[in-house]
């Protein structure tokens, strides 16, 4: 099953063409789609993945990797105060990322 997660996790990269930043998931070894929202100059970014259910397993096992939500609800589990006093835009980050539309195998993974 394909579905659309979001996560928060560091950004990678020299900003290079050879090099280009990105979300440090985005080197994972699955095939996904992905949109990546950089907070403020933190050096971290909310990232929603479309992707098959199984891989997304794998992405948790990544390093320094915090599930944020599934579709559009933020995981309970998730300090949501304590983030927002972190990275001053996720509020405004994360409004961009509800309204994304990320496809993978024609897919935006936020269907039931």
């Amino acid at each position: 099953m394909i579905i659309e997660k979001t996560y928060l996790c560091p950004i990678i990269g020299a900003g290079t063409y050879e090099d280009p930043r990105r979300p440090s998931v985005a080197d994972a070894p699955i095939k996904m789609s992905w949109f990546m929202q950089e907070l403020g100059d933190t050096g971290y970014c909310l990232v929603s993945i479309v992707a098959e259910e199984e891989d997304h397993k794998k992405i948790l096992l990544e390093k320094d990797v915090t599930h944020f939500a599934t579709k559009t609800k933020v995981e309970s589990s998730v300090d949501h105060d304590k983030l927002k006093g972190k990275f001053k835009d996720l509020e405004s980050k994360w409004t961009a990322m509800k309204s994304s539309w990320v496809t993978f195998q024609e897919q935006t993974g936020k269907e039931e």
